[in-house]
């Protein structure tokens, strides 16, 4: 999606459980876990690292504790790059 200004948008949303208020702060940290012993946390951390080096984006989260949580990735684009997904 692009904004009002012909930037790129991405939303994701998560239906989860939701995450609490006070890990906010800590979310896209190296080891901050969320999911008990099945994560490593690193998933948040390379993700805000690769949007942030490569593609001179953002990415933030705003939370509700009871219905999830929505992620949404900025590209502010000082430099074109193109992502292929395959």
């Amino acid at each position: 999606m692009y904004n009002s200004t012909g930037k790129i948008n991405i939303v994701v949303k998560d239906y989860g459980k939701g995450i609490r208020d006070k890990v906010k702060n800590k979310l896209f940290k190296r080891k901050v876990i969320t999911k008990g012993k099945e994560g490593a946390g690193l998933g948040l951390y390379i993700s805000k690292f690769i949007i942030n080096s490569k593609f001179d984006g953002t990415i933030r989260v705003e939370l509700t504790e009871v219905q999830g949580s929505s992620f949404i990735i900025s590209n502010w684009g000082k430099r074109e790059r193109h992502l292929h997904l395959d």
